[in-house]
């Protein structure tokens, strides 16, 4: 059973960045009827499982347990996402973790280099502000700005309950309808998206690391563009896969990376596709040009064979991905989120098998326009190794 919250970084003002994943924390450290510990124990009770996670556009409070444990699930979610307490003590506790958090994820360059090319490419633009927020927006939280947050977020018109598994649905509908229906709306109003500017460019990190971590990318697909699709096969060919072009190209025909990989990054009203490397510093620029050099490849030639194997390899990564009820009621709560329906796996099958090379084509001439093209990296930097990378 999945609750999903549409509340991430990008429903936040920059004033408030992090606000969402923070909330999400502090919803496991009590309600007025179970204490952080109670709320650990209840499902490890009856051998269930609980957790969360925030993502740009939303946050997600799921459970798996027996079936003849659904109601204590269902019980738990509905405790957690909309009586918690947050008491005072326990932010102050809590904004010590998610500050160690930040910490840790700034030490991670191959991490964190992804987050810092978002907000490069899209630097005044809610959806390139990072999910974990900063350390001054964290620091200044208070009790009244959490429960603001709920108030505003956490209502039934922003909300989607996904389940998987052993049940009759009509008898599930009448239990979730029972819970939640008692929740009542504040009056609910979505942060509008406007489409972002793109900026292209270059820019260098400087730090101490044994790797220069970069991503290299371009502007890519909403989640509702018919494209998207096509745009996946294509990422596999470049990059999705150890038979991808970059792949074998840079790691096992030159032996020039260990990490080397492309994909997709989709949301509602936009998107963006990008590439990732890790390399030494007297490599970086090499692989960077060697990265390009194979689009420019992909865009004189496709191999038909290459669009066949992408295209096997995205049916069996999709169809294998859901093999348990856990990751059904992922994709469902998910589909419903973005497409406001259910998007049955034979469907998106049938549209895999019509994708032919005319249209990956068309996505080479779209999305690798050099116009938008844009590289963050990090690394013990001297001077601007990638200087007229994007002169072609």
């Amino acid at each position: 059973m999945g609750f999903f919250i549409g509340t991430g970084s990008a429903q936040e003002q920059l004033s408030e960045n992090g606000t969402a994943h923070f909330i999400e924390h502090m919803n496991f450290k009590g309600t007025a009827r179970r204490t952080a510990r109670e709320i650990a124990e209840t499902l490890d009770l009856v051998g269930g499982k609980l957790n969360a996670y925030t993502s740009k556009e939303h946050t997600c409070y799921y459970t798996t347990v027996l079936d003849e444990h659904i109601d204590t699930s269902l019980d738990l979610l509905t405790d957690i996402c909309f009586h918690s307490t947050y008491d005072e003590k326990d932010i102050e506790m809590e904004k010590k973790v998610v500050l160690e958090e930040i910490k840790m994820y700034e030490d991670s360059p191959d991490e964190i280099v992804h987050d810092l090319f978002v907000r490069q490419i899209w630097p005044d633009f809610n959806l390139g502000q990072p999910v974990i927020g900063s350390a001054a927006v964290i620091s200044a939280l208070t009790r009244k700005d959490c429960l603001a947050y709920r108030k505003t977020h956490y209502v039934p018109e922003n909300m989607i309950v996904s389940v998987a598994g052993k049940f009759k649905i009509d008898e599930m509908i009448a239990r979730i309808t029972a819970v939640l229906g008692k929740i009542k709306s504040n009056g609910y109003s979505f942060l509008d998206q406007k489409l972002p500017v793109y900026k292209s460019g270059i820019r260098l990190i400087e730090k101490d690391t044994e790797q220069v971590h970069f991503c290299l990318g371009t502007r890519g697909l909403s989640y509702h563009d018919k494209r998207r699709y096509p745009l996946m096969v294509l990422s596999s060919i470049l990059g999705g896969s150890m038979s991808s072009l970059l792949f074998q190209e840079i790691r096992e025909k030159r032996g020039l990376v260990y990490s080397i990989y492309s994909y997709p990054l989709s949301f509602k009203s936009c998107g963006l596709f990008m590439t990732y490397a890790g390399t030494s510093l007297k490599n970086a620029r090499q692989v960077a040009d060697l990265i390009l050099e194979s689009i420019e490849k992909l865009r004189k030639d496709i191999p038909d064979k290459m669009i066949e194997t992408a295209k096997q390899q995205i049916k069996g990564s999709l169809l294998l991905g859901l093999e348990t009820s856990s990751s059904r009621m992922s994709w469902n709560g998910k589909s419903l989120f973005y497409y406001n329906r259910i998007n049955e796996p034979r469907e998106i099958i049938e549209i895999i098998n019509r994708i032919d090379k005319a249209e990956l084509e068309h996505l080479i001439d779209y999305c690798f326009n050099p116009s938008y093209y844009a590289l963050t990296a990090i690394g013990p930097f001297k001077d601007d190794i990638f200087k007229g990378v994007f002169d072609l």
